[in-house]
């Protein structure tokens, strides 16, 4: 519930907050800061899933999930940044973490026998906030 309005304001004001408290030299990393509050956004909305796969004592399914994570950016890491730049790894964690975030919950609501719509009826308010 916390996430939602920090990343909003990290995403709003990260960028001059980053250029105030560093200087203009670091101009070229508010994009960044941008692309990846979006990212922390996500990790922290799913981090509920790995005690609640083990509650189930399911523990291996987050262990494969974060194991698919981990093999996927370190096999494409690199030619990303070759060809896109930081930039382009910045947007391509993004996309990768909103996938996993997306399976992950999918996975752990399906085991808990509960619905999209009940999880987005409780993240409403915050996510309006």
């Amino acid at each position: 519930m916390i996430c939602a309005p920090i990343t909003m304001g990290l995403y709003l004001i990260g960028g001059d907050f980053l250029l105030i408290a560093y200087g203009s030299k670091w101009v070229d990393a508010v994009p960044l800061v941008q692309i990846l509050a979006f990212c922390g956004l996500f990790t922290a909305m799913g981090y509920a899933k790995g005690p609640i796969l083990l509650s189930l004592n399911k523990p291996k399914i987050g262990f494969y999930l974060g194991l698919i994570k981990a093999l996927i950016l370190f096999t494409t890491l690199i030619p990303i940044a070759k060809t896109h730049g930081i930039i382009g790894v910045s947007w391509f964690i993004l996309v990768l973490t909103i996938i996993m975030f997306f399976v992950g919950q999918s996975i752990t609501l399906r085991l808990m026998k509960v619905k999209w719509s009940e999880v987005l009826a409780v993240l409403s308010s915050t996510l309006w906030a």
